[in-house]
């Protein structure tokens, strides 16, 4: 128990912080600049049109990607092969930003598909605008994102959080508050002080790789490993793409919650702004909580990665203090939500109808918590197509259909504001099943069989050499995931 405790405060904790200042607080306060604005109530729905829209075209993807890098980094370290970082390094950066271009292509198409959608001309303009200027911004991220992936999986999670603290409070904030505030640069303000972020980011993470030389490890490839070998591919494709197909079962009906708000038969301009801000602080504090996500898959797959017998229970262990962690910032979010309120807009309008939905944010944080703390270990531990199932059936067979009958046609005949709350808790109707699917799998998960799996895939280089000289065909990913009493029984059976 000490161990884990250990673990989650001195390698959770600083990812909490790091991810707050860097997703949570400054996009949070560029969106109050915003609301201090003499046209705050355009600029706010613009900015909350063009993050859902961008985010579904382009960080649903790219985020899904850094899946590959998360699972197999702490897996190397694990299995004692850290020379193979800078390989895995290499191809995720280089496959991710092949696979980003047509997507960053299709941000010049924003404007005419907000359009399409009803959206007002003018608001319509400012998201293409938006979505043009963040191009340059997205590949920095996707670079940032694999530098901080090494160097926190190697044990640098404090670095993160000095990092967000630097760029995040300095950077982030004295950006937009120049070009928002006071330049009153609107949209592309808000894009061109993301993108200084990022760039500022790697800076500083290439800064501290030289410091605790950590250069040769990223960047300097010990022995020869083809970029697209077969194997290789196959295992980036394995990770990725059932994390992006998870995004798009979930993640992508978060993001459209603005656009069914839009739908709402009767809602004012002034309750469509209030559901962009409550987007808006839901990033805000949902990004306080990815540390305890990300420590409590980090520290299980390390422990796999050994073949440790006591990954299980760490795992229930560092979950159970992320979700009394969660509870605890519920409470103070809760109790402060009237000086949230009052920091959103300057528009009166704007500050009633927020008002009425910002206790939906308490539901929605804790549920998303347990829900995919709970189901992050299936992709890596080879069950994908139960995952995207499971995400699936969750929002867009029971979530879905339940909001759309009441808040988008008025079967129950309810007030504007009800289908408000209604349309914003979709995620929350759909995380509370999904997360006790993810609590009953990892209850009857046979830890033996997955320590193989990660321990197999960190080593199968060796694997491929042996395979070639035997002339066999190389696994990809090692031996199957089992559930205890399955019919694969404890020791498993055939390679999935």
């Amino acid at each position: 128990i000490r161990n884990e405790l250990h673990f989650f405060l001195a390698r959770g904790l600083p990812l909490c912080v790091a991810a707050f200042l860097e997703w949570g607080g400054p996009p949070l306060v560029a969106m109050f600049f915003a609301g201090s604005t003499p046209d705050s109530e355009a600029l706010q729905s613009a900015l909350g049109y063009g993050r859902v829209y961008f985010n579904c075209t382009v960080l649903i993807a790219l985020i899904g990607m850094a899946a590959y890098g998360w699972a197999v980094v702490p897996g190397c370290i694990g299995a004692g092969r850290r020379e193979r970082i800078p390989h895995y390094f290499r191809r995720a950066v280089i496959l991710s930003t092949l696979i980003m271009l047509p997507l960053f292509a299709l941000q010049f198409a924003a404007e005419p598909l907000m359009r399409s959608l009803s959206v007002p001309p003018s608001i319509a303009y400012d998201v293409g605008v938006y979505c043009r200027s963040m191009i340059c911004g997205a590949w920095l991220l996707l670079f940032e994102c694999h530098l901080e992936i090494v160097l926190v999986c190697c044990g640098y999670s404090r670095c993160a959080s000095f990092n967000s603290l630097l760029t995040g409070v300095g950077v982030d904030i004295g950006a937009s508050y120049l070009l928002i505030y006071r330049l009153n640069m609107g949209v592309t303000g808000a894009a061109l002080a993301w993108t200084v972020v990022r760039a500022a980011r790697i800076v500083v993470w290439l800064c501290m790789a030289v410091y605790f030389g950590m250069i040769p490890l990223i960047f300097m490839p010990k022995g020869k490993e083809h970029i697209f070998s077969a194997s290789e591919m196959r295992c980036f494709f394995s990770l990725a793409m059932p994390q992006i197909a998870n995004n798009m079962a979930g993640w992508l009906i978060f993001e459209l919650q603005v656009i069914g708000l839009s739908n709402i038969k009767g809602i004012s301009p002034a309750e469509l702004a209030a559901g962009a801000i409550w987007v808006q602080c839901e990033q805000a504090f949902a990004a306080a909580q990815s540390g305890w996500i990300q420590v409590t898959s980090m520290r299980t797959l390390a422990l796999l990665g050994k073949r440790d017998a006591h990954a299980g229970r760490a795992f229930a262990l560092i979950l159970l203090l992320s979700s009394a962690a969660v509870a605890a910032s519920n409470a103070v979010l809760y109790a402060q939500r009237d000086a949230i309120v009052r920091l959103a807009s300057n528009n009166a309008a704007v500050r009633a109808a927020f008002e009425k939905i910002v206790w939906v944010l308490v539901p929605h944080i804790q549920t998303r918590l347990i829900a995919l703390a709970s189901c992050s270990l299936l992709i890596p531990l080879g069950r994908p197509i139960l995952n995207v199932a499971a995400t699936f059936g969750c929002f867009y067979l029971i979530a879905c259909p339940t909001v759309g009958a009441l808040a988008i046609f008025d079967v129950a005949h309810l007030s504007v504001a009800a289908r408000m709350m209604l349309c914003l808790g979709t995620t929350s109707i759909a995380q509370a099943p999904l997360a006790l699917f993810g609590l009953g799998f990892c209850a009857n998960l046979d830890w033996v069989s997955a320590g193989k799996v990660v321990s197999s895939r960190a080593n199968n280089d060796k694997m491929a050499i042996a395979c070639v000289a035997a002339n066999l065909e190389p696994p990809v990913a090692g031996p199957p995931l089992c559930i205890a009493g399955g019919p694969a029984g404890r020791e498993g059976g055939e390679t999935s």
